[in-house]
């Protein structure tokens, strides 16, 4: 199921992207090939819905990580937050806040095992 502004806290929430992939939808009477984008929360947890990805949004996220590949957003924390436009709710995309953006930047490396002594 796809993730609705409905289903966003008023205040927003912070989300890590995990994997963004192309899937053919059907929202008018034709076929379309949309990008989905699927989250985790910045402690790892999956997140059940993904974002079908619209140009506002892709254009909003290529700006705060700088780069519009959609490869090179996997890893990075976006606040998503319900909104208004044109009168229809919709999801906006914001830069993650500094204190979650700091404290989840890298996701927490496993811990290398000390070496033996002999």
């Amino acid at each position: 199921p796809h993730l609705l502004a409905a289903d966003l806290p008023a205040s927003g929430a912070t989300y890590r992207i995990i994997r963004v992939e192309w899937k053919q939808l059907r929202p008018q009477a034709e076929w379309e090939l949309k990008p989905i984008m699927f989250f985790e929360t910045p402690n790892g947890h999956p997140c059940s819905k993904y974002l079908i990805v619209n140009k506002t949004n892709a254009m909003g996220i290529a700006a705060i990580i700088g780069n519009d590949a959609f490869d090179a957003w996997t890893g990075h924390l976006v606040h998503l937050s319900p909104a208004q436009a044109r009168g229809q709710d919709t999801i906006a995309v914001s830069p993650a806040p500094a204190a979650l953006a700091a404290k989840y930047a890298a996701k927490p490396e496993t811990a290398t095992p000390a070496a033996d002594k002999f």
